[in-house]
């Protein structure tokens, strides 16, 4: 039997504001990734290692993905 990986797909939750954003027909989009990975845990891994981060928004807020140009940015 062969495993499969799966793609997951890595938004940067800055939206507009991406520092890596690009321009598709006049609308500005958010920077993005496909990981291919056979759990979701190797996929956090792959992305970690290419520069992504996941922060922590306030002391009880959400967790946003951040590209490696916009996590470079943050303090």
């Amino acid at each position: 039997m062969m495993l499969t990986p799966i793609e997951y797909r890595m938004r940067c939750d800055n939206g507009v504001k991406c520092l890596a954003a690009y321009r598709l027909n006049g609308v500005r989009h958010a920077s993005g990734q496909i990981i291919l990975a056979h759990t979701k845990t190797a996929a956090r891994r792959v992305a970690t290692a290419a520069g992504w981060t996941r922060v922590k928004l306030g002391t009880c807020g959400p967790m946003v993905d951040l590209c490696p140009e916009c996590s470079a940015a943050k303090p």
